[in-house]
């Protein structure tokens, strides 16, 4: 945000107005002081970069991609009531006093399960969903009450250990300087007619949804309709396991294009908002691989090297691919792009409307110091 900030000429060109205003009137008018000058110029800035923060802080710059770990247990919480004694002040005469209170807080039922990477990070799921995972791996006794609780019979937490993986998918978000730069060849006229040309194979990229055991997860293979369910099936939970606290996403992008320059239409589609993936773009006929084109920000030119044409069938392809991340991927870093954010510009009409506060903003400033003395 910083870099944003010291790049955009339009917030130099702000702080200069009062500045020279201020600087010119410190010169030639004695009731205006040094001091007023610099409690303005002050002001000015303090207002400016906190207009032109807000302003980067809403718009489209910080673009969001998909992690996956796995779930470390399901939890039940039973219902209790807490007895919680606090202070309460209250006036009496001149003075204020204190007195001590009791109040009974109720707890419902909570239903949650933690991840392998942050056991703090909790997610709420059903009591049939956690039922379900209780059905299939057991449930054991882990506290029986609570050391504050004034209600009997209730308060236990239990918890599930599941015995395989099960994936939980969360979203990581970063100040995007490619997406945001306005000169990004996505954004050209030229990509808009190639956009076309492809537009029936352009799919919006995949949702989160709510699985079996209420995890997040979402589906890894975009057009999946074009291969047997059987084959997709196994696809996807290949990329699941894959994925697990690996340092990228792995999806898989299918085509019935023979044109290998679909693959570039798919990552300007995208406008490399999703910036871990690493994309296989696979041209596909009759459940077979005809091609492979690698699309994604790796810092590694090796990985797309080793990921072309990886494989021509599905059977081995996962994994190829996974010897591929493992040995080959290199996660970006978008600070490299930085160099990139004396191109992204906030909207025209919110600009001019910073320009003509400021003018008016400075302009009542001078006159109320001129009227009194600081």
């Amino acid at each position: 945000m910083l870099g944003l900030l010291l790049n955009n000429y339009l917030l130099i060109i702000n702080i200069l107005i009062p500045f020279l205003l201020g600087l010119y009137f410190v010169l030639k008018h004695k009731e205006y002081s040094a001091k007023e000058f610099g409690i303005q110029i002050g002001i000015t800035c303090v207002i400016l970069i906190s207009a032109f923060g807000i302003g980067y802080g809403v718009s489209d710059i910080y673009t969001q991609s998909y992690s996956t770990t796995k779930i470390n247990k399901f939890v039940y919480e039973e219902s209790w009531t807490e007895r919680v004694t606090y202070t309460e002040t209250y006036s009496c005469g001149k003075s204020t006093c204190t007195r001590t209170k009791v109040r009974y807080d109720y707890h419902p039922d909570r239903y949650y399960y933690t991840t392998d990477v942050d056991t703090i990070f909790t997610n709420s799921i059903s009591k049939k969903q956690y039922q379900k995972a209780k059905d299939e791996f057991g449930e054991i006794l882990t506290k029986r009450s609570h050391s504050d609780q004034s209600s009997y019979g209730d308060g236990r937490i239990y918890d599930v250990y599941p015995n395989k993986n099960i994936v939980h998918s969360y979203v990581n978000s970063e100040l995007n300087y490619i997406y945001a730069s306005k000169k990004n060849i996505i954004k050209s006229p030229e990509f808009k007619y190639l956009e076309e040309n492809y537009k029936s194979e352009l799919i919006q990229y995949p949702k989160f949804f709510s699985d079996t055991y209420g995890n997040n997860n979402f589906n890894r293979i975009i057009n999946s309709h074009l291969i047997d369910k059987e084959i997709k099936d196994k696809l996807q939970k290949d990329l699941e396991q894959l994925s697990i606290n690996l340092n990228t996403n792995p999806i898989l992008y299918l085509t019935t294009s023979i044109d290998r320059n679909f693959a570039y239409v798919v990552k300007g589609y995208y406008k490399d908002m999703y910036y871990n993936d690493a994309m296989l773009v696979i041209g596909v006929k009759d459940n077979k691989i005809i091609w492979i084109e690698p699309i994604s920000l790796s810092k590694s030119a090796e990985f797309k090297v080793h990921s072309t044409n990886l494989t021509d069938n599905f059977n081995d392809l996962i994994p190829k691919f996974s010897d591929v991340i493992k040995n080959y991927w290199q996660k970006p870093n978008l600070e490299e792009y930085s160099y990139l954010s004396g191109d992204i510009d906030l909207p025209f009409w919110y600009e001019l409307l910073i320009v003509i506060i400021n003018i008016i903003g400075s302009y009542l400033a001078f006159r109320f110091m001129f009227n009194h003395q600081l």
